[in-house]
């Protein structure tokens, strides 16, 4: 059986990316579970959503989400995605803020 990655809006439920910033209404564990349940051995998050999910102080720290992650089976871990990468100006600070924190998730999640 092929090894599937639940792309972020898989899981995300009832959210969009104009009226909502795509941040997902459902809780991070409930998520990460339902796509175990359905034979996802990977999972993604978005940016803005990792921030938030990431507030809460059960997932403030990479290792309790990575942990998650691992008692779910979820092998693999993407990140989506980093916009305006090609800006300038103060566009291009809110990109590198971006950049940085995926950086950060990455080696923290081994993505």
């Amino acid at each position: 059986m092929p090894d599937f990655i639940a792309s972020y809006w898989t899981t995300a439920g009832d959210c969009h990316p104009v009226r909502d910033g795509g941040i997902s209404p459902l809780p991070i564990d409930r998520r990460v579970e339902a796509a175990a349940k359905a034979g996802f051995r990977g999972f993604s998050f978005s940016d803005q959503d990792l921030k938030v999910i990431r507030q809460d102080p059960k997932w403030a720290n990479y290792r309790d989400l990575s942990q998650l992650l691992r008692d779910n089976g979820m092998i693999f871990v993407e990140l989506e995605a980093l916009h305006e990468w090609f800006a300038e100006g103060e566009r291009a600070v809110g990109a590198e803020a971006v950049l940085s924190m995926l950086i950060e998730a990455a080696e923290a999640l081994d993505a």
